[in-house]
């Protein structure tokens, strides 16, 4: 996922954001880790919605 990839190479540059996420984050880490986050919830909603279609025949 470019979101995860852009906020990995953010973090291993940056003074304040850490790879795993746990620790405070700048402004454009945080941003970049929501994005990453919103985009990572949204792909296992549709994962989830097709195993639905399928296990209804759909």
């Amino acid at each position: 996922m470019n979101a995860g990839r852009a906020y990995r190479e953010h973090a291993s540059d940056c003074g304040v954001c850490s790879l795993d996420g746990a620790s405070a984050v700048c402004k454009e880490g945080d941003r970049q880790f929501k994005s990453f986050g919103r985009l990572q919830d949204a792909h296992i909603n549709r994962l989830g919605q097709q195993n639905k279609n399928k296990q209804n025949g759909g």
